[in-house]
C-alpha cells in the first residue's frame, strides 16, 4: 500500500483505514476476505454518519467454492441462485468455468459471521433430480467444529458440553484449498 496508507484507532476496538488512492481500497475490498492471525479482519466502508459506536458488523465476502456439480450446470446464472440462498453473491468467476475441466464453480459471496457457514445444500436440475453440492470456504479464517460459526474454536464453543459431544457437522474439509488453473495447479491467492 505504501507510506501513504494511515491506519487510525477510533475506539471499540476499530481500526479506521485511510487511502490516498481509491484504487487501493477497491482492491483491499475485492481480494478479501482479510486474516490476521487466523481471525477474520472485518471491513466495512465509510458512509456519512458512521462512528464506531453505530457501525455494525454482520458478514463478510468470501469466496466460496462450490463442488459436485453436474458439468453442463456450471453457469453464471446457476452460480448466483444458488449464492442467493448464503447471502448476496457479489461475483461468479468465470475463470474457474472456462478452465479445461472445470472441477467446481466459485463464487464471491457475502457470508453471515453470526450464523453458521453453509456445508452445502441439494441442487434441483432441469429434470427434477436432485444432487448433494458441498461449499468450501478460500481463505477461511478460525471457526467451530462443533457450531460452525467464524470467530471460536471448539474449546471457547458456547453450546453445552451435551451438544459438544453430538456428531461433528464441520471440519477441515469447509477449507479450500485455492483455486485449480486450467492445467492442473494450484493457485494460492495473493495477498
Amino acid at each position: 500500500m505504501g507510506s501513504n496508507l494511515r491506519i487510525v484507532e477510533v475506539g471499540n476496538k476499530i481500526m479506521q483505514f485511510k487511502f490516498s488512492l481509491r484504487y487501493q481500497l477497491e482492491w483491499v475490498e475485492k481480494i478479501g476476505p482479510r486474516n490476521f492471525d487466523n481471525n477474520l479482519l472485518l471491513l466495512c466502508r465509510w458512509k456519512k454518519g458512521l462512528t464506531s459506536k453505530n457501525i455494525s458488523f454482520s458478514h463478510s465476502p468470501f469466496l466460496v467454492q462450490i463442488w459436485g456439480f453436474p458439468f453442463e450446470n456450471m453457469t453464471k446464472e446457476i452460480g448466483k441462485d444458488i449464492g442467493n440462498k448464503i447471502r448476496r453473491v457479489l461475483e461468479v468467476d468465470k475463470q474457474a468455468m472456462q478452465a479445461n475441466q472445470a472441477k467446481f464453480l466459485r463464487i464471491r459471496v457475502e457470508v453471515p459471521i453470526d450464523k453458521p457457514l453453509r456445508r452445502g445444500g441439494y441442487f434441483k436440475n432441469e429434470e427434477g433430480g436432485r444432487c448433494w453440492i458441498d461449499f468450501r470456504y478460500e481463505r477461511l479464517p478460525t471457526f467451530c467444529y462443533i457450531c460452525g460459526i467464524l470467530g471460536h474454536d471448539e474449546k471457547h464453543c458456547h453450546l453445552n458440553p451435551m451438544e459438544q459431544h453430538s456428531e461433528r457437522q464441520y471440519g477441515e474439509w469447509l477449507k479450500a484449498e485455492g483455486a485449480v488453473k486450467s492445467d492442473g495447479e494450484r493457485e494460492k491467492m495473493k495477498v
